[in-house]
């Protein structure tokens, strides 16, 4: 007898803290937007996320939380006329 998945595996999970949130003018469409953009995470990949004044809470997949660390490292929120600040 043959059985196959009917849903992949999900990777294990992992919630990280990033230094900055709503102080930083970092809302929930920048927060996909951004993860989506510098790291190979898919918009299905991010978990539950809460955005605080000056931290964030972010469920990922494990294997890409160093990714997002790097990718995040130098990130230091919006600028007042609204452009990205890389």
């Amino acid at each position: 007898m043959e059985t196959a998945e009917l849903f992949p595996a999900r990777p294990e999970r992992v919630r990280i803290t990033l230094p900055f949130g709503r102080a930083h003018g970092l809302h929930p469409r920048l927060l996909v937007s951004e993860l989506t953009s510098r790291t190979p995470l898919a918009a299905r990949d991010i978990g539950d996320f809460e955005i605080h004044g000056t931290t964030t809470y972010l469920d990922i997949p494990a294997n890409a939380a160093d990714q997002v660390y790097a990718a995040f490292r130098n990130w230091r929120g919006v600028k007042p006329h609204g452009d990205r600040s890389y």
